[in-house]
């Protein structure tokens, strides 16, 4: 507070402003001081009254006010295109509910995900974008009834459903609702992850499962073909080689020529028979 510039010690800088006579009372915002305020008068002295200090103060308190509500709107702001990007940039379909459980928002996923044009389209449509029933059988309605009130009852609900791209192309996508907090209620959120791939991806898995079965399969029977081959081989060639052993023996032991001519004729029979058996199998 200076009631004559005149007798400061920096006068002639306070002539150069044309001032005689001032307050200045300084305004911060948020601890940081912004500037300063300041009430003149160009001629003259004046003896400030304390009404006087009180009214600087006063508009000092309502200027920093002003500018303080103007930065919070401005985090908040910045705060809203933040999480509006991240909402945007999620590869989940979010959908907002109302309280009457009808879509009032998304993000930019839900719109790409069923090759729609904007938000609005999705929001307007969205229960075309189901078949008439779900593959359970269930018409999609009806099913979508009953999960939107089971997760507001019980705060949150998980499961698959079949929608519709906008090209007609089926879209299976897994989708969590959540009950969340909002003003003085409750409202719902919906997540849908595009199952699309993974669905393809499970396919592929099981075609090679069963390629591998089929696999299996062939070579549990080959080798069982093998061990029946080599069994049946087995008796086909010793029974023929155990009666020529047998039948040689006997000749040999025998100077019956009779008895001898015929174990030599069982030999000979014994042993075309092995033949025709060893030239199956090198065939």
């Amino acid at each position: 507070v200076c009631n004559d510039t005149k007798a400061a010690e920096t006068s002639d800088f306070f002539a150069s402003l044309f001032m005689s006579a001032y307050i200045s009372v300084p305004v911060w915002v948020g601890g940081t001081l912004w500037g300063m305020l300041s009430l003149e008068m160009e001629q003259g002295t004046r003896g400030w009254l304390d009404s006087d200090i009180y009214l600087a103060k006063m508009v000092c308190n309502v200027i920093s006010g002003v500018l303080r509500r103007d930065e919070m709107l401005h985090e908040i702001h910045e705060a809203e295109e933040r999480t509006s990007t991240m909402l945007n940039a999620t590869p989940l379909a979010c959908t907002f509910f109302g309280e009457d459980l009808q879509i009032i928002d998304c993000n930019d996923e839900a719109v790409r995900m069923y090759g729609l044009e904007s938000k609005q389209e999705y929001i307007d449509g969205f229960a075309s974008l189901s078949p008439t029933n779900q593959p359970d059988g269930t018409p999609s309605n009806e099913k979508v009834a009953q999960m939107l009130e089971r997760a507001f009852d019980v705060g949150r609900e998980v499961f698959e459903w079949l929608h519709f791209h906008k090209d007609g192309s089926l879209v299976p996508v897994e989708i969590e609702l959540v009950r969340v907090k909002w003003k003085d209620g409750y409202r719902l959120a919906g997540y849908s992850r595009d199952l699309r791939s993974h669905k393809a991806q499970m396919a592929e898995i099981e075609k090679t499962q069963e390629a591998l079965r089929l696999a299996r399969d062939k070579a549990e029977e080959s080798a069982k073909a093998k061990s029946n081959f080599l069994a049946n081989m087995s008796h086909e060639i010793r029974t023929p080689m155990n009666a020529i052993i047998g039948m040689t023996s006997l000749a040999l032991g025998s100077d019956d020529m009779e008895r001898v001519k015929y174990c030599l004729g069982k030999v000979d029979d014994a042993a075309n028979h092995l033949l025709g058996v060893i030239n199956d199998i090198l065939d």
